[in-house]
């Protein structure tokens, strides 16, 4: 461009007369704009190239097969999705079902009890016993007999116990036979084996079954 012009002036220049002004403020600025007028006019008559249009597109597909590059998508934006979440919290709730219920179905062998009997008033019915009380009493744990309500437990030794009404209690059988007594009233008919007692185990200390009948009772 004009030699006489600094950097400055071509930018200011330029900025003008791509805005839309095409009449200079002095002499020099007039010159500059009949020189990019002359210019803008030379590239409009200036022929554009013929470009073979087929063969572009043959060299195009020859160059992706030569340098293949993964697309680029955008990344889609996070939503909640409740689905995985829901999956979760069945597992976890199955899990710790299955922790808790797998106790209550493990029987010890030999079973404390061949039959329990619970009595309300003068009906009897060994089917009223609730599932789960049979299975926490199989499987040595503390059960509680309903209020209202007296059990007759047959052991598995042969020995019969009576329970009265709200009678905590739980029966071991391997190793020694043993009767945990946390409340209530036991009157047991204790089966006679040969150095093998039957201890009865009271938040005050131990008793030994001695003789035929023996009667308990704490109160807490």
């Amino acid at each position: 461009m004009n030699p006489m012009i600094t950097d400055k002036q071509e930018l200011e220049f330029s900025e003008r007369y791509s805005s839309g002004i095409r009449e200079g403020r002095d002499e020099t600025e007039s010159s500059v704009f009949q020189a990019y007028a002359a210019i803008s006019e030379g590239l409009r008559t200036y022929p554009a190239p013929n470009l073979d249009v087929s063969a572009l597109a043959e060299r195009m597909a020859q160059e992706m097969k030569l340098h293949p590059e993964p697309v680029r998508t955008r990344r889609r934006a996070w939503t909640w999705n409740p689905a995985p979440a829901f999956a979760v919290v069945c597992a976890v709730l199955l899990v710790f079902g299955l922790v808790q219920l797998v106790p209550l179905l493990y029987v010890p062998n030999p079973a404390p009890a061949d039959s329990i009997l619970f009595t309300t008033g003068s009906k009897a019915a060994e089917d009223a016993v609730p599932w789960i009380w049979k299975h926490r009493l199989q499987n040595g744990r503390l059960v509680t007999v309903p209020s209202d309500t007296s059990a007759t437990l047959r052991l598995s030794d042969g020995s019969v116990i009576f329970c009265s009404p709200e009678t905590q209690l739980s029966i071991r059988m391997t190793g020694q036979r043993r009767i945990i007594l946390n409340d209530g009233s036991l009157v047991i008919h204790a089966a006679h084996i040969p150095d093998k007692d039957m201890i009865v185990q009271t938040p005050l200390g131990d008793a030994r079954v001695v003789g035929t009948v023996f009667r308990i009772h704490v109160n807490r």
